[in-house]
């Protein structure tokens, strides 16, 4: 009887998560961020399977002279900046981070593997923001994953 209502409360829950279109991904970000509040946001189908999952890491970088407020956001986008004729590539993931603190700032974002293509190139972008007004923002491009390039990158962010 108990292990029925275990069983049935999960299946609410499950239900649930589909409902609002979190993937498994997102809801263990949400819940082992840590201290600070981090959110990663992929691009991908909300039913993205752990397997598929991968890692992309570094820190943000900004001049230590100046002092964030409270309410500063930091959004790190992986794209794909490959060339096309006809469309963009867009977004395949993003952290945003608050409670920044000083710099240099740690991201760790995960991915689905199943949108990177190893023909294509993929970049970070990076900016802080605070009542939204970019305060920083990446001057020059971050490429990563594909064509030899890196899945840690330490990008230096420049006053806008």
């Amino acid at each position: 009887m108990k292990d029925r209502l275990i069983s049935r409360k999960a299946s609410r829950v499950s239900k649930f998560i589909r409902a609002i279109g979190l993937s498994t991904a997102l809801l263990t970000t949400l819940l082992f961020s840590g201290n600070s509040f981090s959110k990663t946001v992929s691009a991908s189908a909300p039913q993205t399977s752990l397997a598929s999952l991968a890692n992309l890491s570094g820190t943000l970088t900004y001049p230590s002279t100046t002092r964030l407020p409270p309410d500063a956001v930091a959004y790190v986008t992986l794209v794909d900046v490959s060339p096309r004729q006809d469309t963009s590539g867009g977004m395949i993931a993003r952290q945003i981070l608050s409670n920044l603190g000083s710099a240099p700032v740690s991201f760790q974002m995960n991915y689905d593997r199943k949108k990177i293509c190893a023909d294509c190139s993929y970049a970070i972008q990076a900016q802080i923001v605070v009542k939204g007004k970019v305060l920083f923002r990446n001057a020059s491009a971050y490429p990563v994953l594909t064509r030899g390039n890196p899945s840690i990158v330490n990008i230096l962010l420049k006053p806008v």
